[in-house]
């Protein structure tokens, strides 16, 4: 959990909160979802995001339950104050 005073209850309501993760050049929107083989084994990885008023919390995840450590990732926040 990270610390986001920005994201209020009106950015919630009324605005908009976006993730990013850097791959290549190129930046993703999150959630996104990657299928990897192991062992003649098919599974899934992926990030996901949650947020309340004042807190993000940015999540990764495998299907076959043996989650690693994701490494350093390059992510990009974006939120919109409402009008």
């Amino acid at each position: 959990d990270m610390s986001f005073p920005e994201i209020t209850d009106n950015v919630i309501q009324n605005g908009m909160v976006s993730l990013y993760i850097k791959t290549g050049d190129a930046w993703i929107p999150v959630p996104v979802y990657f299928y990897h083989a192991s062992d003649q084994n098919l599974y899934e990885g992926g990030y996901f995001y949650r947020m309340r008023r004042g807190v993000f919390s940015i999540d990764y995840y495998e299907s076959d339950f043996y989650t690693q450590n994701p490494g350093l990732q390059n992510f990009r926040l974006v939120i919109v104050q409402p009008i």
